[in-house]
């Protein structure tokens, strides 16, 4: 029995060993935002673009930020912040770009809710009878939920909307 465990400790370390080793291998540097969005499809890899452009714009901005404090000599400084001007509009520019896609999308979102809006009101008699159908069948108990069947438990039945009135709350 001894023999057994202490056999099953030995193949188990040799396993966790044999997967560090595996696992635990270096991975060699890449661009990051060019992986990341080569991975992505379509539309989605603009966005993620955009966002990872945005995020580099920052960190240069930063960077060049630190070099102007640092930098003594004034035609150093001046050039510095000439480049950091230029780091500022792109980054700017890609804010807006991506300013200008979010607005499109509520603008698309909008008028798909307007649009289902106006074919529910057209509906509207249809939809109320559906409606006052399946009420009164989940009344007269031919509706989905089965008697007997009342769902979890403190549900008072499947459908909260045709349990018997007033609600018996009384606790066993």
């Amino acid at each position: 029995m001894k023999i057994t465990h202490s056999l099953g400790f030995v193949l188990f370390g040799i396993g966790a060993v044999s997967c560090a080793v595996v696992f635990a291998q270096p991975q060699q540097p890449t661009d990051k935002r060019n992986e990341i969005v080569q991975d992505i499809p379509g539309e989605l890899a603009n966005e993620w673009g955009i966002r990872l452009g945005y995020a580099n714009f920052q960190q240069e901005s930063s960077k060049l930020a630190h070099q102007y404090v640092k930098a003594e000599k004034e035609d150093d400084k001046k050039n510095i912040r000439k480049k950091l001007a230029d780091v500022l509009a792109k980054q700017f520019d890609a804010q807006v770009e991506r300013q200008q896609k979010d607005l499109a999308d509520l603008e698309k979102q909008i008028a798909s809710l307007k649009a289902l809006l106006k074919k529910r009101t057209d509906a509207k008699t249809t939809i109320i009878d559906r409606r006052m159908e399946q009420l009164i069948q989940d009344a007269e108990g031919l509706g989905w939920a089965v008697p007997g069947n009342y769902g979890f438990p403190g549900n008072h039945g499947g459908n909260p909307y045709t349990r018997p009135f007033p609600i018996d709350d009384k606790k066993p």
